[in-house]
Parts: structure tokens; C-alpha cells; sequence
């Protein structure tokens, strides 16, 4: 493995990048975008999509990366108001940039206990990258 990413990601068909952010009092990564925001090809998004800045680690920990994420202030908001997001679905994106055929990774129980005591479920994407 090369590195990789953690971020919180919100979906949301209620509320907005700018509600959103002011409830987490968090800024959204430029990814993001509004529900009713134009479309690239056309036509307009149908859910709010905030992605919180990405927190990448070049280090093989990846259990302390992940804890280390799990204590940063937007995700104790989050927690402390759970209700006021409404049917907003969050959770915790991990990217694994991997570097040969193989792409594994293993996630302790501390750090699974850590994602179920949030309330977080882990969506797990994996993306090769050349060796040059």
C-alpha cells in the first residue's frame, strides 16, 4: 500500500453544504455539492454530498490514522446532533492507493469499536497507482 485517505462523507436530501457545515463547524472539501447544485452533464443533484477535507497518512498505521480521525471535533458535533441531520447519512470513507496487484487492510477491533461508537459505517474504496 501507498497511502491512504480517510474522510467523513454526509448525504443528505434536506439540508444543505452551508447547513451542514455550520452544524459540524466544519468547511466541506471543494468535491462537494448541494442538493439543486447543476449537474456537470445536466440536470441538478438530488442529495447534498459533503465530503470533510481528506486526511491522508503516508503511514502503514492505519488503525491509529483512523482513531486519531474518529477524535476530531466535526465528528463529536456530529454525534452531539444526530437529531438535526435528519435523514442525512454519514459515514467514514477510506481510499487505499495500492501500489501492486494485492490491496488489503486490516482494521483492528479498537478501531471498529471506535467507528461503532460514532455511529459510523466505513465505505472502503481501493484505486492502483502506477509505480513511476
Amino acid at each position: 500500500m501507498k497511502r491512504f485517505e480517510i474522510s467523513l462523507i454526509i448525504e443528505s436530501p434536506d439540508l444543505s453544504l452551508l447547513e451542514i457545515s455550520r452544524l459540524l463547524k466544519s468547511e466541506a472539501a471543494k468535491c462537494s455539492h448541494s442538493k439543486d447544485d447543476p449537474r456537470p452533464l445536466r440536470g441538478k443533484w438530488t442529495l447534498s454530498i459533503w465530503k470533510s477535507k481528506i486526511e491522508c497518512a503516508n503511514e502503514l498505521n492505519f488503525d491509529a490514522a483512523l482513531m486519531r480521525f474518529l477524535k476530531k471535533p466535526m465528528i463529536a458535533m456530529l454525534k452531539r446532533k444526530r437529531k438535526e441531520f435528519g435523514r442525512s447519512s454519514p459515514y467514514v470513507d477510506i481510499a487505499i492507493f495500492h501500489d501492486n496487484a494485492m490491496c488489503s487492510l486490516e482494521i483492528s477491533e479498537e478501531a471498529i469499536a471506535g467507528l461503532a461508537k460514532a455511529k459510523l459505517p466505513l465505505s472502503c474504496s481501493c484505486y492502483p497507482v502506477d509505480n513511476a
